[in-house]
């Protein structure tokens, strides 16, 4: 796919940056769909940092999906984000809780 450094004619510009014109504009709209509907709740840890964004990509992912299999319905994701977001403080309190059981072993 980009083994080859073909040019093209009419803008100028390789194959490989033409692909990447093509296809970024899906990765604005996962940037946008991540700043605006997160569930992250600002954890200090790196692992939770991590987990959060893995969550958010998983949230997206689905929302795709959900919207692919029934684009006439825009209140059943509504519902889906409300009840996702609610997941997350549990996961918060759940590695606060053993953090510090591994604190009081140490």
């Amino acid at each position: 796919m980009h083994d080859n450094a073909s040019i093209d004619s009419d803008t100028g510009k390789s194959s490989v940056i033409l692909d990447y014109n093509k296809t970024k504009g899906g990765v604005d709209v996962v940037n946008k769909l991540r700043e605006t509907n997160t569930v992250a709740r600002r954890p200090l840890k790196l692992p939770m940092t991590i987990f959060y964004s893995f969550l958010n990509i998983a949230n997206i992912n689905s929302q795709i999906m959900l919207q692919m299999s029934s684009p006439d319905n825009s209140k059943i994701y509504a519902l889906f984000f409300e009840k996702f977001s609610i997941i997350t403080p549990k996961t918060t309190f759940t590695a606060e809780m053993f953090d510090s059981i591994i604190a009081e072993k140490i």
